[in-house]
């Protein structure tokens, strides 16, 4: 950041909760927000006469979950689409305001982007269609159009009565702050005197890094080699005790530890002789990663200088 860059702050939840309540107008079942973006509640959702009309390819339901009787979710699902050619995303959300919704920010934001680039025209839902439906649209549009939460907001509302809780407001002033920050490290300028070849190619934007990682994507296996002596793999191969020592895996790095993630740790590979290091990390936005990192490059290289044995990274799936 700039020093000539003010501190920046989005504005505070009761100021976007009066911009929400400001000039509210009636809307119906389903609305266009965005080009080829709608949003709208469980009536338009379950009417398949209307999602046809609207030419609609792909369906985010912000409130996937089963029926009961004081359910707010609606339990669509795949199969009750199987008669129409569109494709079903599900979310699992709670309209509460303790419920963290911002892990599904970028997969839901990625999903729309690559309906919109096929030339897809997408429906997100919920309940109502006003507040876990608008939220996703709300970080869709933060994400990957470049629009601040204020923008983002005077872009829907127009088209759409939207009213995201607290909880949510609070979780897209996050992204709010920290997209800002990326966006300003960008416009940072180089320190003068301090200026090397090196350092004035510049490190790729959030939107540039995210394209090269959804470019070409392939299939990958349980565990892949993705380095010489270097394998990366999911929790089955983790406690694939067999896998392990066919691999001649001497070293592993857990990035799920934890009681509630994977909870495996040194005793589980006691039968191995394999030298472990654990990483209580939480694959969520607001989660700092950062501090882990010279420690388990450290650990990684050690492992590495040490005859070339192999290492296991090891990454929960979410």
């Amino acid at each position: 950041m700039s020093l000539r860059d003010p501190p920046f702050e989005p504005p505070s939840i009761s100021e976007l909760q009066e911009l929400l309540l400001k000039d509210r107008k009636p809307t119906g079942h389903v609305n266009q927000v965005w080009p080829n973006i709608y949003i709208g509640n469980e009536v338009a959702a379950r009417d398949k006469g209307i999602l046809h009309s609207l030419g609609i390819t792909h369906i985010v339901n912000a409130a996937h979950g089963p029926h009961s009787l004081y359910s707010l979710y609606v339990n669509t699902g795949p199969r009750f689409y199987r008669d129409m050619a569109v494709d079903y995303y599900g979310v699992g959300a709670d309209d509460a305001i303790d419920f963290i919704l911002s892990p599904f920010f970028y997969p839901t934001a990625r999903y729309i982007r690559a309906a919109l680039a096929m030339g897809g025209c997408v429906f997100v839902h919920c309940l109502m269609g006003v507040s876990r439906s608008a939220t996703l649209v709300l970080a869709f549009l933060m994400i990957v159009e470049g629009l601040s939460l204020v923008e983002a907001v005077a872009a829907v509302k127009p088209h759409r009565d939207i009213y995201p809780n607290p909880g949510f407001l609070q979780q897209l002033r996050s992204l709010d702050m920290s997209l800002e920050r990326e966006r300003r490290r960008q416009r940072q300028p180089k320190t003068l005197g301090q200026s090397t070849q090196e350092d004035e190619e510049e490190t790729l934007s959030l939107p540039e890094l995210r394209q090269i990682v959804w470019v070409n994507r392939k299939p990958v296996t349980a565990v892949n080699q993705v380095w010489p002596q270097l394998y990366i793999g999911d929790e089955s191969v983790a406690r694939d005790k067999t896998t392990l020592s066919s691999l001649g895996v001497t070293h592993i790095l857990n990035a799920a530890a934890g009681r509630h993630r994977i909870n495996t740790g040194q005793q589980f590979y006691t039968d191995l002789g394999v030298e472990y290091h654990g990483v209580e990390a939480a694959d969520h936005p607001e989660f700092n990663l950062r501090p882990f990192f010279s420690t388990a490059a450290q650990f990684i290289d050690g492992a590495l200088r040490k005859n070339g044995q192999s290492e296991l990274t090891v990454e929960a799936k979410c």
